[in-house]
């Protein structure tokens, strides 16, 4: 029989500080519809022929996952807080590329 999958998101936080296998990608994955619901929320109207909500989400777990080394919170808050921080930052950069560059009109 296989241990549970463990769902809270303060243990999962505390196993993937760590290091344990597997613990980090279940606990994005937990915060994957969140994140899409906020960008869905916030991308400009103009950029969704251009870019869709689970791209940017993509790149917002990607570089959490790359980066998780300089998270150094200690609550699921901050956690959530720290990925929230990274995609508003991936959908200003999306925002800059597409709409506020002269070459590109969308």
């Amino acid at each position: 029989m296989h241990p549970p999958i463990e769902t809270n998101p303060d243990s999962l936080l505390v196993a993937a500080q760590a290091g344990t296998s597997g613990c980090l990608s279940r606990l994005l994955q937990l915060y994957s519809n969140y994140l899409r619901l906020l960008a869905c929320s916030q991308l400009d109207e103009r950029l969704r022929a251009r870019v869709s909500p689970s791209d940017i989400v993509q790149e917002t777990l990607f570089e959490a996952h790359r980066d998780f080394d300089r998270f150094v919170g200690r609550s699921s808050g901050e956690f959530v807080g720290w990925l929230r921080t990274i995609l508003v930052h991936n959908l200003a950069r999306m925002v800059e590329h597409h709409l506020l560059t002269g070459k590109r009109d969308v």
